[in-house]
């Protein structure tokens, strides 16, 4: 009896350092996957926040390289094809960071709701229309947007005169009276986009497929 009790207790015991030890390895295995996963994490953070950075630069980059020229802009190429090779929300948030910037070089006006509601108006459509590179919603996507842009433009000032003290039965020809001001203007910007957009899209997005990070 005693030397099956003694057999029993060692078999226990061997048993309960097998278990243990396994347990060991199970938390150690666990530990080292949990590490790899967060440095992972870490690394794909790291990755977007400096390629955010990077496409906001060259919008803010592209918007001044082509000031002297009124109307005739690259910032809805590049943010369509931005929406197109990277993610939706990497478009947006580099759209909201070019916004940001551009309040910062130039001050606080009627501009900035503008810019705010625009440009991340057209990333979220691109990053949507444009999952896959389609040259003909692009084309009408930019048309569309920047008859919008220039439609925008003149409700805001309108809103503004409103909010001046003009009278509302004013406002609708207002809003008309301020858009027809800027016709011209708005007709360029409509035509040039849409000669950008149908021109480079297809190739910048073949472009920046071939060196977007993996």
């Amino acid at each position: 009896m005693k030397k099956c009790k003694a057999e029993n207790n060692i078999n226990y015991a061997e048993n309960e350092a097998v278990f243990m030890e396994t347990q060991s390895n199970n938390s150690v295995k666990n530990y080292l996957v949990n590490k790899n996963d967060n440095s992972n994490i870490a690394k794909n953070t790291t990755r977007k926040v400096v390629l955010i950075g990077m496409l906001s630069a060259t919008l803010t980059a592209g918007k001044l390289a082509l000031s002297f020229i009124p109307n005739v802009e690259i910032i809805t190429i590049l943010i369509m094809v931005y929406s197109t090779v990277f993610e939706r929300k990497i478009a947006v948030f580099s759209s909201l960071v070019f916004c940001t910037i551009e309040v910062l070089l130039y001050g606080f006006n009627s501009w900035v709701i503008l810019y705010f509601i625009h440009w991340n108006a057209l990333a979220l459509l691109s990053g949507t229309l444009l999952k896959k590179p389609r040259i003909i919603v692009a084309v009408l996507l930019s048309v569309i947007m920047t008859f919008a842009f220039g439609v925008l433009d003149s409700i805001i000032y309108t809103v503004m005169a409103a909010a001046g003290g003009v009278p509302n039965y004013q406002l609708l020809n207002l809003l008309i009276a301020y858009y027809l001001r800027g016709g011209w203007f708005y007709l360029v910007h409509i035509v040039s986009n849409a000669c950008v957009v149908g021109a480079l899209y297809i190739p910048l997005v073949l472009a920046l497929q071939k060196v977007r990070p993996k």
